[in-house]
């Protein structure tokens, strides 16, 4: 008898921790996240950000799988020599994520990319996956916790390393530095996990105030008309611009996480300019184009395909 109450005792204790039912991400389909990313290039004084929402906007079937599509909305900002500039952006694609027995997965580069297991338990090792790169890292405990009328599971981690940032990842919602975040310190770069949502409020976490309206700022940028064509392009693209006075621009190409493509100076004339950029060969991604005089800084997006 006192063994089986024992049994009885032992199981309830091991099953505490745990839900009764596993809740995909995106758990929902008003799930919303407010996330926030940074970085840095150190000496060169250039800094970027994006704040930002992700929403969902409907399934997508690749091969034999069926995902949910999410797109993002916000403001992405760049600031170079102490100065800023801010252009939002709206209805970007972010990613396409799936859950799969407890398991969720993002398609990316042809394959599927495994981003979370919230059927693991207590001492078990995280996979290294896209947002985890330390292969030390520990469950060191799961807990239920109570969001939106839903029992979730919260995985506690602990890595030996020292190299994790992130102590945590909640099933259908994310972890602390975001949702397809790397977890790890990553000099120069910082991510944050603002709010997730339902419905367009806010459940997670606890109490939040967090706005999901983006703060859609514009900065003001010189007076010069730049134009950048043909974007998208396969790496070789014109720039005009149309200067009120003759100077010396000092050219970046730089990716949206902060890594220099190329830099030169361009002498202009008063009135209309052209100049082309050769970037064959870069990978195909979103850059950005900066000329900067001393004073102010003209930017422009560039779009190159494969």
């Amino acid at each position: 008898m006192k063994k089986n109450i024992l049994s009885i005792v032992t199981a309830l204790i091991s099953f505490s921790g745990f839900s009764q039912m596993n809740y995909p991400i995106p758990m929902d389909s008003t799930s919303e996240w407010r996330l926030y990313v940074s970085a840095s290039s150190g000496g060169s004084n250039y800094s970027t950000s994006s704040d930002y929402r992700v929403f969902i906007v409907g399934d997508t079937t690749i091969g034999e799988h069926v995902y949910s599509r999410l797109l993002s909305s916000g403001l992405h900002s760049f600031t170079y020599q102490g100065i800023t500039q801010s252009t939002p952006f709206e209805n970007e694609f972010y990613a396409f994520i799936r859950t799969d027995s407890a398991r969720t997965y993002k398609f990316f580069d042809g394959h599927d990319e495994l981003l979370y297991d919230f059927s693991l338990q207590a001492g078990d090792t995280l996979p290294i996956t896209i947002i985890n790169w330390s292969p030390t890292v520990i469950i060191a405990s799961v807990d239920t916790i109570l969001i939106a009328g839903k029992y979730l599971k919260k995985f506690n981690l602990f890595d030996p390393g020292g190299s994790l940032n992130s102590s945590w990842y909640v099933e259908g919602i994310g972890h602390e530095n975001g949702l397809d975040a790397p977890m790890n310190i990553m000099f120069d770069n910082g991510y944050s996990f603002e709010c997730y949502a339902e419905n367009h409020v806010p459940v997670f976490p606890d109490g939040s105030t967090c706005d999901l309206t983006v703060d859609i700022v514009e900065r003001p940028v010189a007076n010069e008309t730049i134009l950048t064509y043909p974007n998208p392009s396969e790496g070789i693209f014109t720039v005009t611009l149309n200067a009120d006075t003759e100077k010396k621009l000092f050219v970046k190409i730089m990716g949206v996480s902060g890594n220099l493509i190329m830099s030169d100076t361009w002498h202009i004339k008063q009135g209309l300019n052209k100049h082309v950029f050769n970037l064959s060969g870069t990978s195909a991604g979103i850059y950005v184009l900066f000329l900067h005089d001393g004073n102010s800084i003209i930017h422009n997006k560039i779009v190159l395909t494969e």
